[in-house]
């Protein structure tokens, strides 16, 4: 039986096709909780995580095998999209608890302002405080 299996692992496209499998499958499942349930994870997808690990792992080994063009450009995108997964899993999200609700008060911090002067807000001061971020350089 494990002889069998090992001689799986030797044939370029049943390593690509798992490797498929296990890449694509995780993405599609993961962008459905994210773009249609709009629900996040509570805990790291540990699981998610080591699927989409082997299944980059399998690619990368397709390639090794070397399948031909079709089954290494296959692979290659395997290896793009799982990479691309990963890097997402790894960005993780914002941990519940994080963060200030609409209309709650906001907690003390202090920050660079644009001049390089800096801007502090203590909790209890009465004024509307209003944040805007912005990004870039100009």
């Amino acid at each position: 039986m494990a002889d069998q299996i090992l001689s799986l692992l030797w044939n370029p496209y049943v390593t690509l096709a798992l490797a498929m499998l296990l890449v694509i499958g995780r993405m599609a499942l993961y962008f459905r909780r994210i773009l249609v349930l709009k629900k996040g994870f509570t805990r790291r997808p540990i699981l998610s995580e080591l699927s989409v690990l082997t299944g980059f792992l399998l690619a990368v080994w397709t390639l090794i095998l070397g399948p031909g063009w079709v089954g290494g450009t296959l692979a290659a995108i395997t290896v793009l999209l799982g990479g691309f997964v990963l890097y997402l899993f790894s960005q993780g999200g914002v941990p519940k608890g994080v963060g200030v609700k609409v209309g709650a008060p906001a907690p003390a911090f202090a920050a660079a302002d644009w001049d390089g002067g800096t801007f502090a807000y203590e909790p209890g001061q009465n004024d509307p405080l209003l944040l805007k971020f912005y990004r870039g350089h100009w």
